[in-house]
This record gives structure tokens, C-alpha cells and sequence, in this order.
């Protein structure tokens, strides 16, 4: 009788993918931990989303340290944690180059000049970081680490985009090196303005707050009411630096004046205009100023609409539980409370729902309803037919044969520990892996293999009225198809030549077996 909890007795070491292929030269143990970091982990919240099985996961880190060893997967745990540090960069950026764009060069002291430029000196070396870092291919479902690739999709856009947003530091230093003069002041003003096209690095950021909240598994309603909130301020503070920005401008080549020694007076008078008070301190004399102030105040009114979308959107979502997955899991912890079941069914409760929605909702029997018979078959066809075709029973049979037995399968989750099939009962279906593994073990409880994702198990009692020789015993969390016996034969009674044939492979099989 096999025992509750799954003990893996055969040959499996978690780091055999570096093992194999780093076991020579120097500094071995070093560089297996800096590949580890920068190949596939588990630890990443996308990794489950595009590798739902441990199959899937070696075989790309398989691919990756062989192929690519010198590339970052977007998947790591290197970019997981350079995400992070770049989120706090743009922010730190942000504020500090509104806090700056009322200041002239001279007046800046020397520590927040290098506080500054330590932050662009951050993002070159994520441009340099970009070329080695792959990207995930949503149309063919596939990482792509090539690195030339990797280069011309970052070239496009949005290389030009973080190397113009920091090239101050260039000017920066020529000014410290040689000092303020006329051609170095207009290069400050050039790189301050070209410094407000990091704007366009606004969803990296966003991107960056949603893996955080994944990583560390926060609220929903509390992260969307923080990202709005922090949205709310990077903008403010780049609309605050264009203000600035356009008032220098119209100043020194409108009127030729200096408007640098308003300093303070500035922020208040930008404010006036972006919370709608007024038209700001001073009077409005030309129709410049009067164009300037009129749009700011239609952007300040719109980021305040923005604001209160954002609030009324999180309170509709927090009152009305339009979240239907955090609702089906409250209702569950309400369920289990009432049940008073133990804290490790809980758990493997919490484990099916977090393995079959992967965090997200979906209805798929709804879905299934919406879409048409064709394409639904269509669908299922394309996640089985591989799964289909490598089992020995189905070789010869017809594409609109194949296309029918596919219909009849049906999807089942098992998790750790359950068991599939046990030794000595009599079965009535076969199986097909989709994502996952199960261990293999014979009457006497012995293990003898692990099967993975494609694989199958079963086949015999797909035809024959025959006892399991062997238990099956899922180790991960797995989804399973399931082909029962009268389905099969329903679709293949029609074709009696075909039935004989497989008839006849099954029995020499299960002779075959018997003799072993």
C-alpha cells in the first residue's frame, strides 16, 4: 500500500541542470550560483504563468545554460530583483529632477549633483543589462535569448529612449571638469528637457509595482490604491518640471529675463495652476502665459478625474467583490472555519485553486458555452493531439478519428500525494499528462519511474477489463486528461477495422506484459 506523503527514492538532484553542465575549471561553486541566478526560477511570479510544469522549467534551463549561458532569463531572479531596484530609481528620478529643474547648475551643491548622476549611472548599466536580457514571445510562446534578437527589439525604441534620458551626465561632467560657460549652459538645459521623456518608461514601472505585489502576495485593493496613489505623484512631479521647463524657456527667449531667483515661489504657483485654485501667483499679462496656464490647468483637471477614477474604481471593487476569485476564497476560508478541517487540508484546498486559476478567475465551462463547437474542439485539439499521437494505440487512426477521441477527453487536477491509479483495482480509462509529474510504483510499493509532462499511463484498461499492475502517485500538482473506456469505444465502434487493429496491439501488450 503506497504511504500518504510521496518520498522520492530515485536519482533527483535540483541543481543536476548546472551540475551537468558547469563541472570543470575555476570558481565552480561561484559560477553555478550566478547562472542559478540568472537562469529560470520558480520564485519569479511569470514563472508558473508560461512554465506550469518542472518538465517545462529544465528544459528551458536545460536550453538556457547550454545555448545562451551568458544571457538573462526574463524570468530570473537577477531581473526579478533589478526590476525592483529600477522601480526606486525612476521614482528617486522623478522627484529629484523636479526638485532640481528650478535651480541653476551653480546653485546645486556638489552631494546632490553626485546623488543625481549616481542614478543615471544606474540606468546605463541597465541598457547595458538590456542586451543580455532575453524577452518572452507571446505570439510563438517561447523565451527568445538570442542576443541579436534581444538587440534590435531594445533598439527600436526603447534604447533611444533611457540613453537620451540620461545622457546629462555627459554634460554634467564636462561642466565640473571645465566649468560653466555659455555653449555648457545650453547643453544643461538640452539634457534637462531631454531628461522628461522617462515618462515613457511609465509602464516598466507599473509593470515592476504589479511583479512586487505578485512576489510578496499583497492585497489587490491595497496595491491598486498605492499605484494609483504613487502614479498620481510621478506625474504631478513631471508636470511640475515641464511647467518649469516651458516658463524658462519663454523667459529667456520671450522676454529675456531671469527667472531663476523665484525659486519657492515657483512650486507655489504650479500648484495654484494643477489643483485648480488659480492661474497662479503673478498676474497674467501675455497671451502666452494665459495659453500656459489655461492647458495645465485642463492636465491638472484631468489628473484630478484621474484620481478620483482610481479611488472610486478600487471602492467599487473592495464593495461590490468583483474580485470572484478572492471571493470564492473567502467563502472557502468561511466553508473550512465552519467544517473546523485541519490546517494541512486547507492548505492543499488553497494549493488546487492556486494550481487550476494560477491567481487568476476564470469561468471555463462560461467560456466553453460562448465559443462554438468548432472552435472548442479546435482549442482542446491543440493542447492534446501531441499527447495523443505518441501513444502506440492511436498511430494508424484517421485525422477526424483523432479529432473525435480528443473531444471526449476530460481535464482532472490531482495534487501532491493523491493518488491517480492504485495496484489491483480494476480500471476503465487511460491518462494523458498535460502539466506536472506522478510517480510510478508496483504492488510491492517499490518506485520505479517518474513520468512528466506528454507522458501517458493506462492504455490497457483503455480496451481490456484488466486490474492496475501499478500504482500512480502524483508528485507536483498536476492536470491530468482523462479518456474513459465507453467514450472511446462510442467514437471508434464505427470503424471496426480500425477497433480490430487496436484490439490486437492492446492484447500483444498485455502478453507481453504478462511474460515480463
Amino acid at each position: 500500500m503506497k504511504p500518504t506523503e510521496h518520498e522520492c527514492h530515485l536519482h533527483h538532484d535540483t541543481h543536476d541542470v548546472l551540475n551537468q553542465v558547469i563541472d570543470s575549471g575555476i570558481f565552480i561553486m561561484w559560477r553555478r550560483r550566478w547562472h542559478g541566478f540568472c537562469m529560470l526560477s520558480n520564485k519569479h511570479p511569470l514563472t508558473s504563468t508560461h512554465y506550469k510544469s518542472e518538465a517545462l522549467c529544465r528544459k528551458e534551463k536545460l536550453r538556457h545554460i547550454i545555448s545562451h549561458k551568458y544571457m538573462i532569463s526574463p524570468f530570473s531572479m537577477c531581473c526579478l530583483y533589478w526590476e525592483f531596484v529600477m522601480f526606486i530609481n525612476y521614482l528617486l528620478r522623478f522627484v529629484f529632477v523636479c526638485i532640481w529643474a528650478s535651480f541653476d547648475f551653480e546653485d546645486v551643491q556638489t552631494f546632490t549633483i553626485g546623488l543625481v548622476m549616481s542614478m543615471d549611472v544606474i540606468v546605463y548599466c541597465d541598457i547595458f543589462k538590456n542586451f543580455f536580457t532575453g524577452y518572452y514571445d507571446g505570439e510563438n510562446n517561447v523565451t527568445v535569448l538570442k542576443p541579436r534578437k534581444i538587440a534590435l527589439k531594445y533598439l527600436k525604441f526603447y534604447f533611444w529612449i533611457d540613453f537620451l534620458s540620461v545622457v546629462s551626465v555627459i554634460v554634467y561632467t564636462i561642466v565640473l571638469l571645465y566649468g560653466m560657460t555659455e555653449t555648457t549652459r545650453t547643453c544643461c538645459q538640452v539634457a534637462r528637457c531631454l531628461k522628461l521623456i522617462m515618462i515613457f518608461r511609465g509602464l516598466r514601472w507599473s509593470f515592476a509595482m504589479e511583479l512586487f505585489r505578485q512576489y510578496m502576495n499583497l492585497s489587490s485593493y491595497l496595491f491598486k490604491a498605492a499605484k494609483s496613489f504613487l502614479t498620481y505623484i510621478m506625474v504631478m512631479c513631471w508636470l511640475y518640471t515641464v511647467m518649469i521647463v516651458l516658463e524658462d524657456m519663454v523667459y529667456e527667449y520671450v522676454y529675456h529675463k531671469d527667472v531663476s531667483r523665484y525659486k519657492l515661489r515657483r512650486y507655489f504657483s504650479i500648484t495654484l495652476v494643477l489643483l485648480l485654485v488659480s492661474y497662479g501667483v503673478d498676474p497674467i499679462t501675455e497671451v502666452i502665459d494665459a495659453v500656459i496656464a489655461t492647458f495645465f490647468i485642463w492636465v491638472g483637471f484631468c489628473m484630478q478625474m484621474y484620481l478620483y477614477a482610481q479611488i472610486l474604481q478600487v471602492w467599487n471593487k473592495f464593495s461590490s467583490a468583483r474580485n470572484k476569485n478572492d471571493d470564492l476564497f473567502r467563502q472557502f476560508k468561511e466553508y473550512m472555519k465552519y467544517k473546523g478541517l485541519p490546517i494541512h487540508l486547507r492548505e492543499r484546498v488553497f494549493t488546487f485553486f492556486n494550481f487550476r486559476f494560477h491567481n487568476e478567475f476564470s469561468n471555463e465551462a462560461h467560456i466553453n458555452k460562448m465559443i462554438s463547437e468548432n472552435l472548442r474542439q479546435e482549442i482542446l485539439l491543440h493542447a492534446t493531439k501531441v499527447h495523443i499521437q505518441r501513444v502506440e494505440l492511436f498511430t494508424n487512426l484517421p485525422e477526424d478519428v483523432l479529432q473525435k477521441v480528443v473531444a471526449k477527453l476530460r481535464s482532472e487536477i490531482y495534487l501532491p500525494d493523491d493518488i491517480v491509479v492504485e495496484a489491483g483495482s480494476t480500471g476503465n480509462c487511460m491518462y494523458f499528462i498535460h502539466f506536472g509529474t506522478v510517480a510510478i510504483y508496483t504492488r510491492t510499493g517499490r518506485e520505479i519511474c517518474h513520468l512528466k509532462d506528454g507522458a501517458h499511463f493506462g492504455e490497457i484498461a483503455l480496451v481490456f477489463n484488466e486490474t492496475r499492475i501499478a500504482t500512480v502517485v502524483a508528485v507536483t500538482a498536476c492536470e491530468l486528461f482523462k479518456l474513459k473506456r465507453s467514450d472511446f469505444f462510442e467514437v471508434i465502434d464505427p470503424y471496426p477495422e480500425q477497433k480490430q487493429k487496436i484490439i490486437h496491439m492492446a492484447l500483444e501488450r498485455l502478453l507481453n506484459s504478462d511474460r515480463e
